[in-house]
C-alpha cells in the first residue's frame, strides 16, 4: 500500500491566530459554539493571541466577538479598522482620501448610473435614501446624500449598491470604474465594499502583527 506523506514541519510556532466571522468562526445564527470557545480559551491559555478579521463594521463585529473570553481585536471594515471589544475603543482606522471618494461617485454618476451609497467613518453608518430602500431589512433612517469633500470626518469604507445589478455582476461593472488608488470587493452582500489603497483584512492583521512583533510565519 501506498504510505501517505509526511506533513510537513512547522517551521515556527504559532502565536497569533486570526479568524473571519461569517461562515468561519461564526455557527448557526451568528453564534460562536462552545465547543469554539474552549478551542480558542485553550490557544489563548497558551499565549497565543485569537483576533478577527471581518468585513463587517465594528458596530455588528463587536456583539459578535463579545461573549468570547480572550477575543479583544477585531480587525473591521476589511482592514479599514481595528477595535477593541472590551474597551469598547477604536484602535486605528485607515480612511479612504476624500479626493478617490469624490472621484468615484463623480465617475459612477456618468458611467452606471443609479448607484446608491452607504458609508462609515469613526462615529457611524451612513446610508443614503437609495441604500435604505436597497437594504429593507435594516432599521438606519437615510441620511443626507453623500457630497463632496470636505467632509466632517474621512470615510473608511465606502458601499456602492445598485437597485437592477448585484453581487459580483455589480462588482465587475464597478472594479474597472474605480481609482487605482482603492479596493474593491464583495464579501456575497448585494453591494460592492470600498477601502482605500491596500487597505485590506490582511493589512489589518499585519498592523497588529508589527505591533505585537509576530512574524508572518508564527500567524496562523
Amino acid at each position: 500500500a501506498r504510505r501517505s506523506p509526511e506533513p510537513s514541519p512547522v517551521s515556527a510556532a504559532v502565536r497569533l491566530v486570526a479568524s473571519d466571522l461569517d461562515g468561519t468562526l461564526l455557527g448557526m445564527g451568528d453564534v460562536v459554539s462552545e465547543r469554539t470557545r474552549r478551542a480558542i480559551a485553550a490557544l489563548v491559555e497558551r499565549g497565543v493571541h485569537v483576533m478577527a478579521a471581518t468585513g463587517r463594521s465594528q458596530w455588528t463585529a463587536a456583539s459578535l466577538v463579545a461573549p468570547v473570553d480572550g477575543m479583544d481585536l477585531v480587525v473591521c471594515s476589511n482592514g479599514a479598522s481595528l477595535y477593541h471589544v472590551r474597551r469598547e475603543e477604536s484602535l486605528a482606522s485607515y480612511p479612504i482620501a476624500d479626493a478617490v471618494v469624490d472621484a468615484i461617485v463623480r465617475i459612477l454618476a456618468t458611467e452606471l448610473p443609479g448607484c446608491c451609497y452607504g458609508w462609515e467613518t469613526e462615529e457611524a453608518l451612513h446610508y443614503d435614501r437609495g441604500f435604505v430602500a436597497f437594504r429593507p431589512e435594516g432599521d438606519k433612517d437615510a441620511s443626507p446624500d453623500l457630497t463632496p469633500a470636505p467632509r466632517p470626518l474621512p470615510i473608511r469604507k465606502l458601499m456602492i449598491g445598485h437597485p437592477e445589478i448585484r453581487h459580483h455582476a455589480l462588482l465587475d461593472l464597478i472594479l474597472p470604474l474605480l481609482p487605482l488608488t482603492c479596493l474593491g470587493s464583495t464579501s456575497g452582500a448585494a453591494f460592492v465594499e470600498v477601502t482605500g489603497e491596500g487597505i485590506d483584512k490582511a493589512f489589518g492583521v499585519q498592523r497588529v502583527c508589527a505591533a505585537l512583533g509576530i512574524a508572518a510565519e508564527e500567524v496562523l
